[in-house]
């Protein structure tokens, strides 16, 4: 914990004060976790001679225990340590060992793609090009093995964060080889994947009775909500995960691997105004991957540590209602400046990696203007995904209904003095702190005034979890939700929308990630006018959110938050959003045009630099998208 906070000095005094106690009475196990702790501290702190000491004396320890699960982990990360020193020779030994001692252990294969991709990046330095890429694959296939096995997406996340170097390293591999199509299939393999496979075999969910696991469930919230004890809310959330475990993952073919768009049909899926970069996080190399229309190029981005370190500093000077033009131009240098292609088209489509994600992009600084000026920006979990949405064609979009608004915390406005401050976020699931949105109702009626006929509103206490669910929600052609949200980032499956309380409680009004999930839509657009939508644990596969779930469940395209929103302000940017979208603006331009008459407002980014829009982005709702298509790429 030390170590994560950066204070290294005070976490090395502690483990070596550890270490002269456990010496002494022979604990051999304790020794090895704690020379492998020390070893992470000096790794952290780029001390690689004494790092590769201390995973020496961790591996000399596991050996006497013959703790073959130590031996592999700490051998691989030995390598990786020898490989920043340039020590070959000594980093192929300590990765073999690795491997080897992973044979003594078939059931547990979790370090085996990771160690093989290790191994790989040092016979590519030693100039074995060919052996190098017949291990990516191989750890790349075991790695979709793996995968294919588990019980829940959380998992799946999980594991492809934990295992990400496996896509990375063969990513910088191929790309450093020419191999541009093939480098794009690797990193496809895991962008978006989830999302995915969603798209690929989203099953009709038929109304159903709720299994024993699902009410328990259900019960087990309604009390956290209504729990304000320490000791009772702990019990609650850990009788909470047990059931959740109880839900399985049981998807049928949705463990199929979905098959990675090609770059050479990403680039005719693209329109001529378009500009696609997706971003590769690593060391001591970050890439940027840009596809156009007419072909693909890859540039060298600084390292991830100096890109995810420089996002999370201006990320958090926006949240504190300031501005920061110098960084925001940095960062502008580094992720786009760098990709001539951004000079001449107008519409950026980004897949983020890691902290990028919850980059606002369109704050980036080019010349002392804000990009949205000149760009819109929008995020997609993977190329493939954007390739399924653009290809699922009319007939899937049979929407008979224009627009289903809900607005729930309407009751009991505040005082003026209050309307302020009030934000669409909840820190925990305690009905308390869910206060009135008194800006909502007027949100929802104003902007289905914007939108055809027919309308649906639910309001106040008919804005329930179970009123939402009983409608067609397969016909609305946009659904628009202006509730409280949840981010939970520990386990995302929780993080939620919040809707109005029932009595009696047939629904615990928390519709949760994994119901999201469930729903079977045909949405052009998801507006989810609530705070902390678009966050989540980040990772090699995205974020794992609310926004990532219904684009699984069957949306184009979604709206959401990277942070706490303030409820006045926001009421009025979804009044220019909509009014933009009714007169036939695309999505992403409509959505940049509200920002836009929010800035020239005077209002700084944190007011509307928090909203993006996540899918398919060119497509207007209600008509001229392809006059709107024509005059983008004329500029």
């Amino acid at each position: 914990a030390l170590s994560g906070l950066g204070r290294y000095q005070e976490a090395l005094q502690l483990a070596h004060e550890e270490m002269r106690k456990v010496s002494a009475y022979h604990l051999a196990a304790h020794l090895y976790d704690l020379h492998r702790v020390t070893a992470g501290v000096y790794e952290r702190m780029n001390e690689w001679n004494h790092a590769i000491s201390d995973y020496q004396q961790a591996i000399r320890y596991a050996k006497q225990l013959s703790y073959w699960r130590g031996i592999s982990e700490s051998d691989g990360r030995l390598a990786e340590a020898y490989l920043h020193q340039g020590m070959l020779k000594q980093a192929l030994a300590a990765i073999d060992e690795a491997i080897d001692a992973n044979k003594k252990i078939p059931d547990e294969m979790y370090f085996v793609p990771r160690n093989l991709a290790i191994k790989a990046e040092i016979l590519a330095r030693l100039g074995k090009v060919e052996e190098s890429n017949d291990l990516y694959e191989k750890s790349a296939d075991l790695l979709d093995a793996l995968l294919s096995r588990v019980p829940t997406p959380m998992i799946e996340r999980q594991l492809l964060n934990d295992l990400s170097v496996v896509y990375a390293g063969y990513f910088a591999s191929l790309t450093t080889q020419g191999k541009l199509a093939e480098a794009f299939g690797v990193i496809e393999r895991a962008r978006g994947r989830i999302e995915a496979q969603a798209l690929s075999h989203h099953p009709v969910i038929l109304p159903h009775a709720s299994s024993p696991a699902e009410l328990r469930l259900t019960s087990l919230n309604v009390r956290l909500l209504d729990t304000s004890s320490p000791s009772a809310r702990g019990k609650l959330l850990n009788a909470i995960y047990t059931t959740e475990q109880q839900l399985g993952g049981d998807d049928g073919d949705i463990d199929t691997p979905p098959v990675p768009v090609t770059l050479s049909r990403l680039e005719q899926d693209l329109h001529p105004s378009e500009l696609f970069v997706e971003y590769v996080l690593a060391e001591p190399h970050s890439y940027a991957l840009a596809v156009t229309r007419t072909g693909a190029h890859c540039y060298t981005l600084p390292p991830k540590s100096q890109l995810t370190k420089e996002a999370a500093r201006y990320r958090a000077e926006l949240m504190a209602r300031k501005t920061d033009l110098p960084l925001a131009q940095q960062l502008f240098n580094s992720l786009l400046g760098v990709i001539p292609e951004y000079r001449t088209k107008t519409d950026v489509i980004v897949v983020p990696d890691g902290e990028l994600n919850l980059l606002p992009f369109n704050t980036l600084v080019d010349g002392g203007q804000y990009i949205l000026t000149s760009h819109t920006v929008s995020i997609v979990p993977s190329g493939t995904v954007l390739d399924l949405l653009r290809h699922r064609g009319s007939s899937a979009m049979r929407t008979d209904r224009s627009f289903l608004g809900v607005a729930a915390w309407i009751s009991k406005a505040p005082s003026v003095t209050l309307l302020a401050t009030i934000r669409r976020a909840v820190s925990g699931l305690n009905r308390h702190e869910f206060v009135a949105l008194p800006e909502s109702r007027y949100e929802v009626e104003t902007v289905a005034t914007d939108l055809p006929q027919p309308r649906t509103i639910l309001l106040g206490g008919n804005a329930t979890e179970t009123d939402f669910k009983r409608l067609p929600l397969d016909q609305y052609k946009v659904i628009h939700l202006a509730l409280h949200g949840y981010a939970d980032p520990e386990f995302p499956d929780r993080s939620a929308l919040v809707f109005a309380p029932e009595n009696p409680p047939i629904d615990d009004g928390l519709l949760q990630v994994r119901e999201i999930r469930q729903l079977h839509l045909h949405a052009s657009l998801v507006t989810l006018s609530a705070c902390d939508t678009g966050v989540g644990p980040v990772g090699e596969e995205g974020v794992a959110d609310i926004v990532n779930a219904f684009i699984e469940a069957g949306a184009q395209s979604v709206v959401s938050t990277l942070w706490a929103i303030d409820d006045q302000a926001t009421a009025q940017l979804m009044i220019h959003f909509y009014q933009q979208l009714g007169r036939g603006t695309s999505k992403a331009d409509a959505l940049r045009q509200a920002q836009i008459e929010m800035m020239k407002s005077g209002e700084p980014p944190y007011y509307w630099a928090g909203f993006e829009l996540d899918g398919e982005p060119s497509n207007g709702l209600f008509g001229r998208t392809a006059e709107y298509l024509s005059h983008r790429s004329s500029r």
